[in-house]
């Protein structure tokens, strides 16, 4: 599309990118790196009509999840997870039908789960159907596997809040976390 609007900086930038998704958003308190809208703009209430009537809006939690938090969980570190985590669990509690299937699949395959390990190897970030409960039964079936994984749970407890607890048990169960073993299997070759 055509760079027709200003943005914060004054320079000249398009609403839509070539596949029709927002890439310019009205003023929020959402933290980040949105390109929006030039303020001044908004003043006339016939520009801020003409601007709101071609969909520009204050980016959305969604916005916010696939535009810059996902994108984050890249690697083994992530900066500022206690944040993005919350984001993501109340974008979990937003969400319904083939959203929340989509939103899941998405972040399945990505390393977000603070994890430790009975050996003591630390912690670190794991995908969620690679990581257990911390139950009393899960790490005793455990025992003989000091490497398996188990997620942080009372960090969560804290990031979620305690009044949070079941929520939180279940988004990390939508996620893959279990509380029983897996059944893994393998085909040999010879």
């Amino acid at each position: 599309t055509l760079s027709i609007f200003l943005n914060k900086k004054r320079k000249a930038v398009a609403a839509y990118n070539a596949k029709s998704h927002a890439i310019l958003f009205l003023p929020s308190k959402i933290p980040g790196s949105y390109e929006t809208v030039h303020p001044l703009l908004l003043r006339n209430e016939t520009t801020k009509a003409f601007i709101k009537g071609l969909g520009i809006t204050k980016p959305s939690l969604k916005d916010d999840i696939y535009n810059k938090i996902l994108p984050k969980y890249t690697g083994d570190k992530v900066y500022g997870r206690k944040t993005r985590f919350k984001r993501l669990m109340q974008y979990y509690q937003e969400c319904s039908g083939q959203e929340l299937k989509t939103f899941l699949e998405e972040i399945r395959g990505k390393k977000i789960l603070l994890y430790f390990t009975t050996a003591g190897e630390g912690e670190g970030l794991a995908e969620p159907n690679t990581v257990y409960f911390p139950d009393k039964t899960t790490k005793r079936w455990f025992e003989t596997k000091p490497g398996t994984k188990f997620v942080l749970w009372d960090e969560y407890v804290r990031i979620a809040g305690r009044q949070q607890k079941e929520m939180l048990r279940n988004f990390l169960r939508a996620l893959g976390v279990e509380s029983t073993p897996r059944v893994l299997t393998r085909e040999l070759t010879k």
